[in-house]
């Protein structure tokens, strides 16, 4: 927003002309005045009568001016009344409606997206506990935890495929409460318990018996 004196230059530049017509009556006035000194003093008067009458109404055009910009300002209220107003908001209008358009075009267009990306994580889950039951067949050992762990893997990638698309709608999702620490970890044991059997690893859970507020299912997750 603008304070008073960027406000009074900016007012001055838009009445420029008319303040060039003024100082032109005002030459004329005086020349005049100059060129028929017996009438010096019926001049000198309609001079000042001019004067004070101009100086009124640039105080009154100026206090209108300033409540219209501050409408605008505050309010967006303004009813465009000049040419060049006219042609500017007509071609505000447009711009806003252009990029109206394109937000929704663009809206539409994620939309489209994040529903056959949806569609195909749902569709390819189907395929993935097909294989799980299919490995469950499987007579050799190793060969059955490799196969294990690869499709965990592809099982995860497309979950977080899943969280990334429901990013929008995350926090209605999300039901906080107290949870304990211990619980959540062996949760997420459980999960990669195919990781740490195949490289014989072991866990040592300690001072994990505190208690935060989040999400469990989705602090459970490991992602």
């Amino acid at each position: 927003m603008l304070d008073w004196k960027q406000f009074f230059l900016a007012y001055l530049r838009s009445r420029s002309r008319l303040f060039v017509y003024l100082l032109s009556l005002t030459f004329l006035v005086l020349l005049f005045q100059f060129l028929f000194a017996s009438l010096g003093i019926y001049f000198l008067y309609f001079f000042l009568l001019c004067c004070f009458v101009t100086i009124l109404f640039f105080t009154w055009d100026i206090l209108v001016e300033m409540q219209v910009y501050r409408q605008e300002i505050l309010y967006g209220e303004r009813e465009a009344k000049s040419p060049l107003e006219i042609a500017l908001a007509e071609k505000l209008e447009a711009r806003e409606m252009e990029l109206y358009q394109q937000r929704s075009d663009s809206e539409r267009k994620l939309t489209d997206l994040l529903d056959y990306y949806t569609l195909w994580v749902h569709q390819v889950k189907t395929p993935i506990a097909a294989s799980q039951l299919l490995v469950a067949e499987v007579a050799d050992r190793q060969l059955k935890q490799q196969l294990e762990q690869e499709i965990f893997k592809i099982d995860s990638y497309t979950n977080l495929v899943l969280q990334y698309l429901r990013l929008e709608s995350f926090h209605d999702d999300l039901v906080l409460k107290q949870v304990q620490i211990e619980d959540l970890v062996k949760e997420i044991i459980r999960k990669y318990a195919l990781f740490f059997i195949q490289k014989g690893l072991n866990v040592n859970l300690h001072d994990l018996d505190k208690e935060i507020v989040t999400d469990k299912k989705v602090a459970a997750s490991g992602y």
